[in-house]
Parts: structure tokens; C-alpha cells; sequence
């Protein structure tokens, strides 16, 4: 057997229904992309039952797009998390982006991210079972925690969590368990494939 077969076994093991980080990977993407997908429904629903006013915005009209943004606060566009970290990569490479550009890049970031999410939490729930305990819920809560109020806001994504009133962190909290209850659903019926 050959150097490249001995470390594709030690990836994919899964041939004896055991743990295999390759399907734990690929299936946790999955879910990470289903994630993002019912992340923005559910941050539709939110805005249509929540009263923005109460949670120191103007409501927008029902006509108006919506952005899609990792924490799910309605920010003028320049102020979009994902649009953001459009902009902080494209600056990164030397590019420097518009609204328009930002805007348009900003969904291919939140999928890449979501995707990128979904394949960590998949490869640990293959060797750390706990990592999936409630589901995936205590991952979501974890990823509230470490991105919401610590990650984003430190690297100028988002606004400090202090400046943020409670029910906006009530919604960023509910979103990340939308993403992260669908991305473990996904992961376990793609993972019950392979």
C-alpha cells in the first residue's frame, strides 16, 4: 500500500459503518449550507412578527430587500457584517469593492462560511460526540457566544455586543440555533447515507 492510501484510510474509515472524518466533513458542509438557507428564512419570520421599533430600529417596509448579515441586525448596507468581510477580504487582495459589489459578494460569503462551519462541526461530531449534544444546539450556542459577541465584534464585523440591545442578541442567538439544529439534521441524514 502506498503513502497516499494509508493517509486517505486515515481520513475514511467508514468502510466498517465507524467514524470517518472525510463523510463527517462533507456531510457537516452540507448541513452548513442547509444552515444558512433556513438562518435567513427564519430571520424573515423574526422580521415579520418582531416589531423593529422594539428593537431600537426603524421597521422597514415589507417590500424592501433584506440583506442577509451573520448576526441578523438590520444595519444600514455599509454596516452589514458579510458585506463587511467582503470588503475587508477584497482590501486584503489589493481590491477595493463598492456597496453594490460588497452587497452582491456578501451571500457568497455567508454560504462559504456557513459550508466552512458545518464541515468543522461535522468532523468533531465524528470524534466528539458531545459536539453534537441538543443537536447541535450547544454548538449554536457556542457559536453565538464566540462569534457574535466575541469574533465579530473584535475584528470591527459588528458592533460591540454592549452597544447591542438584548432582544438583537436574542435574534442572533435564535439564528445561530436555526443554522445550527438544520446543519446537524442535514449532517446526520446525509452522514446515514455513507
Amino acid at each position: 500500500m502506498d503513502v497516499m492510501d494509508d493517509d486517505f484510510d486515515a481520513l475514511d474509515d467508514g468502510d466498517d459503518g465507524g467514524s470517518s472524518l472525510l463523510a463527517g466533513v462533507v456531510s457537516g458542509a452540507l448541513g452548513g449550507l442547509a444552515g444558512v438557507w433556513i438562518m435567513a428564512q427564519v430571520d424573515d419570520i423574526l422580521e415579520m412578527t418582531l416589531d423593529e421599533t422594539k428593537l431600537g430600529r426603524h421597521a422597514r417596509p415589507p417590500s424592501a430587500k433584506r440583506l442577509d448579515d451573520p448576526l441578523g441586525v438590520d444595519l444600514p448596507p455599509a454596516d452589514k457584517p458579510a458585506m463587511r468581510a467582503a470588503r475587508s477580504i477584497a482590501g486584503a487582495a489589493g481590491y477595493e469593492i463598492s456597496d453594490e459589489q460588497a452587497r452582491k459578494a456578501a451571500p457568497a460569503f455567508e454560504y462559504g462560511f456557513g459550508a466552512a462551519l458545518g464541515a468543522l462541526y461535522g468532523g468533531l461530531a465524528e470524534f466528539a460526540p458531545w459536539a453534537t449534544s441538543g443537536r447541535g444546539a450547544l454548538f449554536g450556542a457556542g457559536l453565538w457566544a464566540g462569534m457574535d459577541l466575541v469574533a465579530l465584534p473584535r475584528l470591527g464585523l459588528s458592533d460591540r455586543p454592549e452597544s447591542n440591545l438584548v432582544a438583537a442578541q436574542a435574534r442572533a442567538f435564535t439564528r445561530r440555533a436555526a443554522w445550527s439544529l438544520t446543519a446537524d439534521a442535514v449532517r446526520r441524514m446525509v452522514r446515514a447515507l455513507f
